[in-house]
C-alpha cells in the first residue's frame, strides 16, 4: 500500500509491474524486483568493472534493462556508445514515458538468443555486460549456457570482455549450495573463453575474455578507477582494496568445489542448482526440493516402478486386455515428456518460446485430434503396432536432427514433430481403448483416463524438471526411445 502502481501489464516474457514511491521507481517481473532507480551503487557495479581492465572501451552491449541507472551512467563516460538488448518492446515503450532515454543509448527489442543467431556483424563490441537476472528458469538459464556464450564471444572484439555480475553475495560466508552455483558458472565460462577472473563482493563479478588482458592481479586495476572520465563513488580506489583483499579472494576460491560441471543445452544444470539454493528461503521448500533434487538415486525407482507396472498387468489372466491400461499410461508419460522437451529445445536454440507457445500447443492438440479421428475411421486391429512405430520413428528422428536445424526453420520443424508425436499418441489412445474396453462400448472410460492422467503427470513433473539436468537431453531422449521399444515388444507379446 506504500507504493503507487504506475503500470501493470503482460509481455511475452512475464507479467510486468512498475511501482513508484517518493523518487524511486521499481520494476517488478512476475512479482520479483528486477531493477530499481535511482541506485548508483548497483549501476556502477553493473557497468564500470570491465572498464578497469579495458578503460578505452567505446562500444558496449548491455543485456538487460539499462534504463535503471546504467543508461545514465554510460552517458557520463566520454565517447561510450551503449546498446541495450532486451526483447520486451512493450516494457520499453512504458519505461520511456517514466524514465526518458538518453541520446547515447541504442535500444534493441529482440530476443537475446535470436539477436546473436541472426546478427551479421559489421562492428563488434568492446564489452558485453550480461545481466539477465537469477537463472531460476530456462528462459534466463539459456543465456548462461556454453552455446550462448560462444555466440556472444563471436560478437566481441579480439580483446573484448564479457562481464557477468552474478547475483550472489561472496563477501561473507559462502554456503555449499552457493559455492556449487559459482563453480558451475565459472566452468561454463571457461568452456567458452580462454581466461576467466572472479571478484568477490555483494555481487560476484565474472570477467571472461580470449585475451590475457584480464589475466593480471586484480589489485593492479584499482588505480585505473581514478583515471576514468567519470569519478566512481563505489568502484574506486577507496572501496576496491577491501573488496579485493586476499582473505576474501581466498575464501571465494576455496568455497568453489572441484567440479567440471558446466551449463549446456544438453544438460542445463543452473536452474537445478538455483532451485536447491533458493529452497532455503521457504520452510516447505527447504524440506521438499533438496529431498527430490538432492537424491538423484531415488529417480532410478521410476523405471523400476514402470517395469513393475508392466509386469503386474501382463501377468494377469487377461493380459491382452490389461495391457491396454499400460498403453494409456505410456501414451501419457511419453507425449507430455516429448511436448516439454520440444518447448525446451525450441526456446533454447531459437529464441522466444512464449510468443510461439500457442502455435506449438495448438499443433500438438491438432495432432491428437487427427490421430484419434483417423484411427477410429480405419478401425484397424492391433493399431498399437503402427502407432508405437510412428512414435518411435519420430523420437529417433528428433534425437538425430534437433541440433542441426537452423533458427529460421526451427518453428516449422517443431510443429511437424509435435503433430507427428501427437498423432501417434492419439492412435495409442484408440488402441488402448480397443484393448481394455473391447466389447464394452457402454463402459465408463474412467480407469483408462486415470492411467493416462497419471502417466501425463509423471512426464510433466520429471522429464524436464528433474531428468533433463541430471542425465541430459540426449539420454532423456534415449530413455524415451527405450521405453517405447519395450512397450512395442510387450504389445506383441501380449497379443
Amino acid at each position: 500500500s506504500s507504493f503507487n502502481i504506475e503500470e501493470s501489464f503482460d509481455t511475452h516474457y512475464g507479467h510486468q509491474t512498475i511501482l513508484s514511491r517518493n523518487e524511486t521507481i521499481t520494476l517488478m517481473t512476475d512479482n520479483t524486483a528486477e531493477a530499481t532507480y535511482p541506485n548508483l551503487a548497483e549501476a556502477e557495479n553493473d557497468l564500470l568493472p570491465p572498464f578497469l581492465y579495458k578503460p578505452n572501451s567505446k562500444n558496449i552491449l548491455y543485456i538487460g534493462r539499462a534504463e535503471f541507472g546504467v543508461m545514465q551512467l554510460a552517458d557520463s563516460l566520454t565517447g561510450v556508445k551503449l546498446s541495450a538488448l532486451d526483447p520486451r518492446k512493450r516494457l520499453t515503450e512504458v519505461i520511456n514515458e517514466i524514465i526518458p532515454s538518453t541520446q547515447s543509448i541504442n535500444k534493441i527489442n529482440t530476443d537475446q538468443l535470436s539477436y546473436f543467431l541472426k546478427r551479421r556483424l559489421i562492428s563488434k563490441y568492446d564489452i558485453i555486460v550480461l545481466n539477465p537476472g537469477e537463472p531460476d528458469n530456462h528462459r534466463i538459464g539459456r543465456l548462461l549456457t556454453v552455446e550462448f556464450l560462444k555466440q556472444a564471444r563471436g560478437s566481441l572484439e579480439k580483446d573484448g570482455i564479457l562481464f557477468y555480475p552474478a547475483p550472489y553475495d561472496s563477501d561473507r560466508y559462502i554456503s555449499p549450495d552457493k559455492g556449487i552455483l559459482l563453480a558451475s558458472i565459472y566452468n561454463t565460462l571457461r568452456q567458452a573463453f580462454n581466461y576467466v577472473v572472479l571478484w568477490p563482493g555483494e555481487t560476484t563479478f565474472f570477467f571472461a575474455s580470449d585475451d590475457s588482458l584480464i589475466n593480471i592481479p586484480p589489485e593492479q586495476t584499482i588505480p585505473i578507477s581514478d583515471s576514468l572520465s567519470y569519478r566512481p563513488q563505489y568502484i574506486n580506489s577507496y572501496y576496491l582494496p577491501d573488496r579485493l583483499g586476499e582473505l576474501k579472494t581466498a575464501r571465494l576460491s576455496n568455497a568453489m568445489p572441484a567440479t567440471d560441471q558446466s551449463n549446456t543445452l544438453d544438460k542445463p544444470i543452473l536452474p537445478y542448482y538455483q532451485a536447491l539454493y533458493r529452497s532455503t528461503a521457504d520452510g516447505f521448500d527447504r524440506k521438499l526440493i533438496p529431498f527430490i533434487l538432492g537424491n538423484p538415486v531415488l529417480l532410478l525407482s521410476l523405471p523400476v516402478l514402470i517395469l513393475a507396472l508392466l509386469l503386474i498387468l501382463v501377468l494377469r489372466r487377461k493380459r491382452r486386455r490389461a495391457f491396454g491400461l499400460f498403453l494409456y499410461f505410456i501414451a501419457g508419460i511419453v507425449s507430455l515428456s516429448l511436448e516439454l522437451v520440444s518447448f525446451y529445445v525450441y526456446q533454447s536454440t531459437s529464441g522466444s518460446l512464449y510468443s510461439e507457445m500457442a502455435i506449438l500447443i495448438g499443433s500438438f492438440m491438432i495432432g491428437l485430434a487427427l490421430g484419434t479421428y483417423y484411427s477410429l475411421r480405419i478401425n484397424k486391429e492391433n493399431l498399437e503396432y503402427p502407432a508405437l512405430l510412428l512414435m518411435l520413428t519420430a523420437v529417433v528422428f528428433y534425437y538425430a536432427t534437433f541440433d542441426k536445424i537452423g533458427a529460421g526453420f526451427s518453428l516449422v520443424y517443431h510443429i511437424c514433430f509435435l503433430i507427428t508425436s501427437a498423432m501417434a499418441t492419439g492412435s495409442i489412445f484408440v488402441a488402448a481403448t480397443d484393448r481394455y474396453y473391447y466389447g464394452k462400448s457402454e463402459s465408463n472410460r474412467g480407469v483408462g483416463y486415470a492411467f493416462e492422467i497419471v502417466g501425463s503427470a509423471v512426464g510433466a513433473l520429471t522429464a524436464v524438471t528433474v531428468f533433463l539436468p541430471l542425465i541430459g537431453l540426449q539420454w532423456l531422449l534415449i530413455s524415451l526411445v527405450l521405453l517405447i521399444a519395450v512397450t512395442l515388444v510387450a504389445a506383441i507379446a501380449t497379443n
